[in-house]
C-alpha cells in the first residue's frame, strides 16, 4: 500500500473478499515496507481494499494464490473555513454546511472559538458551503474547487437572513388542509 507519491506507510486496513464468499477478511499494514500477507482466504478472484484516514479508499484485484498486489491510496482533500459577523469579528458556534456531488447529504461542522472549522476527508471536486449562526446566514459559496490532497482555505461573511413564511397544503385550492409536520 503506497500513497500517490509512492510513499509505504504502517497504518492502512486491508480487506480482502474472494468472490465465492462475501466475508471479508481483514489486516493492518505494520511494517516499513507498507505490505501485508493476508491468509485464511477462500477460493479466488479476490478484491483487495486498503483504507487508511485521510485518503481515499484503493482497490485491486488479484486472481492467483500469492499474487502480490498493489494499492494506491490518494490523499484526500480539506476545506478550512474562518466565519465572520458584518462586524468582521469571528463568529464562535457558526454551522457551516458543506455539500457537492461527491458529499450529500450536506455535512455540517461547528466553528470554535475563533470562528474556525476544518473540514475534512474531501474527495476532489467541487463543493458550496454556506455558515449559519442564529438569524445570520453567509451567502452560499459555490464552486470551490478542492483537488486531490489540497487544503483551501474560505472565509464566509454572515449577515442578517431573510425570512420566508411557507404553508404546505394537501392539493391546489385555497381552502386545501395543511399537512402537519411537513418538511
Amino acid at each position: 500500500v503506497k500513497d500517490q507519491l509512492g510513499h509505504g506507510g504502517p497504518g492502512a486496513e486491508i480487506e480482502v473478499t474472494a468472490s465465492a464468499d462475501p466475508l471479508p477478511v481483514g489486516a493492518r499494514v505494520s511494517g516499513g515496507d507498507a505490505s501485508v500477507h493476508v491468509g485464511r482466504l477462500g477460493e479466488g478472484p479476490w478484491r483487495v481494499t486498503a483504507r487508511a484516514p485521510g485518503f481515499e479508499e484503493g482497490t485491486a484485484r488479484a486472481s492467483r494464490d500469492s499474487e502480490a498486489v498493489s494499492v494506491v491510496l490518494r490523499k484526500l482533500g480539506a476545506i478550512a473555513v474562518h466565519v465572520v459577523g458584518v462586524d468582521g469579528e469571528a463568529v464562535a458556534d457558526a454551522r457551516v454546511l458543506v455539500a457537492g456531488a461527491m458529499l450529500w447529504p450536506a455535512r455540517s461542522a461547528q466553528t470554535n472559538l475563533a470562528g474556525d472549522v476544518r473540514i475534512g476527508g474531501l474527495a476532489a471536486g467541487m463543493y458550496a458551503l454556506r455558515a449559519i449562526a442564529g438569524d445570520r446566514v453567509s451567502p452560499i459559496e459555490l464552486g470551490v474547487l478542492v483537488g486531490r490532497g489540497e487544503e483551501k482555505s474560505l472565509v464566509l461573511h454572515l449577515a442578517p437572513g431573510r425570512w420566508v413564511t411557507v404553508r404546505v397544503t394537501d392539493g391546489d385550492a385555497d381552502d386545501a388542509p395543511p399537512l402537519a409536520a411537513a418538511r
